[in-house]
């Protein structure tokens, strides 16, 4: 056996997820007609860096938010979009250190044009 252990080194790497970011998207109005327009907005609140994107019918965006990426504001937001039939928007982050994935989504139903005879 080994008498000297005084020079053994144990080395152990933890890795800490962070924690889930305040976040959210949202559709208004979430129930519309055939061809209305609809505001697709999302906030977002980091401490941290984080790559996001936004994506669904007639939105595909990216951006950076936190200390480094600046965009603390989500300017973007929202954004107005003219829908045609169910649609389902994803607001997605990223964690680039970790690779960790958040994600909120928000729908929109259409429904349709009643005609009175």
């Amino acid at each position: 056996g080994e008498s000297d252990r005084t020079n053994n080194v144990l080395n152990d790497t933890f890795v800490l997820n962070p924690p889930p970011p305040p976040m959210g998207i949202n559709t208004d109005p979430q129930i519309t007609r055939v061809g209305q327009d609809v505001d697709v907005s999302w906030n977002l609140e980091t401490a941290y860096e984080i790559d996001c994107t936004v994506q669904g019918p007639g939105i595909d965006t990216s951006f950076s938010h936190g200390p480094a990426g600046g965009n603390t504001d989500n300017s973007t937001s929202p954004i107005t979009v003219t829908v045609t039939n169910f649609s389902q928007y994803e607001l997605r982050c990223v964690e680039p250190i970790t690779g960790v994935v958040y994600s909120s989504i928000a729908t929109v139903e259409v429904v349709p044009d009643i005609q009175e005879i």
